[in-house]
């Protein structure tokens, strides 16, 4: 069955949305929106859109604040703007405001509409095409340039290989909507330290303790950084990123970001964690080991990251992530992440047990006697 191009139209209408339908179904996969709010949440619910077309005169949000925020939210998505004759010139007006790639007057002939969003289908084909062609160009030649400075300085930048696939590896986990600047940023996390001692790099590197003053240095690397990437096109939040690397996680600080602050700030948190547990294994020798010292300083780091860590280091199938509840809370088919042993060291349930009523009933009555600590880990399944 041949693929349907995704469209979003707009309009405060009912029988004019009905009409797009009937008009465009054979040719596009058309969702529908009677407000702009419900368009925000088709937006959220359904993207990516190739086209987006939105009436001009709607109540509440009219066509332009609705796609001023569709921009925001899919900036490659084709938007387009209906409109009668009476309100040509305001929206006209308007138009800029939102790089509109088409003002269509109403009413508009079913073909000429075709025609038009076919062109716009064109136009957001264009656009993903070059994207994803400046990704891949982009990312080889990153990518280069950190096999260069590896022939210079393997100590420091084959690590940069390392932290690249936990990075993708996590961020994918934790589901990040920004996967190419967390692959770059942990390609170039290190790339600071270029200006740092040799002697501290070769301790740092090989596991051993560094002075106060060596790593009060040292931990200059991604603020410097940051002032070599800033200023390159396209390396703007990957800069950030980096800079971010050595931060703690504060709670109450990270609960007020959101949108782009948010997303970069979580980036660099997931750098943190890989950075030092990248570390903890030069001088553990051992993942086990590492992860259990990442584990006595929990509190410096992104609880959600640790879980992904975690989740990645034991295997567990991608869709899963790992979590403490209480056993009163133990869903049905979630798995128990441990061993479960009795006060008196004997094993009541194994790893990787898949949970059932009567498995959670019987951690219940154990929990009930004091048995075993309430604490339950477990893998539960996010992508229901």
């Amino acid at each position: 069955m041949r693929y349907k191009t995704k469209i979003l139209m707009v309009d405060d209408d009912e029988n004019i949305l009905s009409g797009y339908k009937r008009t465009l179904r054979s040719r596009f996969t058309v969702i529908t929106a009677n407000s702009a709010d419900e368009g925000i949440e088709k937006i959220k619910s359904d993207k990516p859109f190739a086209v987006v077309i939105s009436d001009f005169k709607m109540p509440g949000k009219n066509g332009i604040e609705f796609l001023t925020i569709a921009r925001e939210m899919i900036p490659e998505t084709t938007r387009m703007l209906l409109t009668g004759y009476a309100d040509l010139q305001t929206a006209i007006d308007s138009v800029n405001k939102v790089n509109i790639f088409r003002l269509i007057t109403k009413p508009c002939e079913s073909e000429d509409l075709i025609k038009i969003i076919d062109q716009g289908v064109e136009q957001y084909q264009l656009v993903i095409s070059e994207k994803e062609l400046l990704q891949k160009t982009f990312r080889g030649s990153i990518k280069l340039m950190v096999d260069m400075l590896a022939a210079v300085n393997p100590i420091v930048f084959s690590q940069s290989a390392r932290l690249r696939e936990l990075a993708d590896k996590i961020a994918k986990r934790m589901k990040l909507t920004n996967l190419w600047e967390v692959e770059i940023g942990a390609l170039l996390s290190q790339i600071g330290c270029v200006t740092l001692p040799n002697d501290i790099l070769n301790k740092k590197y090989s596991g051993k303790k560094l002075s106060t003053d060596e790593n009060n240095l040292f931990r200059t690397h991604p603020s410097i950084a940051e002032s070599i990437l800033k200023n390159i096109p396209r390396l703007e939040k990957v800069s950030r990123i980096i800079s971010f690397q050595l931060d703690d996680y504060k709670e109450s600080s990270y609960q007020k970001l959101d949108g782009s602050e948010l997303e970069l700030m979580t980036a660099g948190l997931l750098l943190r964690v890989i950075v030092d547990f990248d570390f903890l294994v030069i001088s553990e020798k051992s993942f086990t080991s590492a992860f259990q010292q990442l584990l006595k300083r929990r509190y410096f780091y992104h609880p959600e990251v640790i879980k992904a860590l975690e989740a990645e280091l034991v295997g567990l199938e991608s869709g899963f992530i790992l979590r403490t509840v209480k056993s009163r809370d133990i869903n049905m088919g979630t798995k128990l992440a441990d061993d479960i042993f009795d006060v008196d060291g004997t094993k009541l349930l194994s790893k990787g047990v898949e949970m059932s009523p009567l498995l959670k009933l019987r951690i219940t009555n154990y929990v009930s006697m004091h048995r075993i600590d309430e604490n339950i880990r477990i893998f539960e399944r996010v992508d229901k």
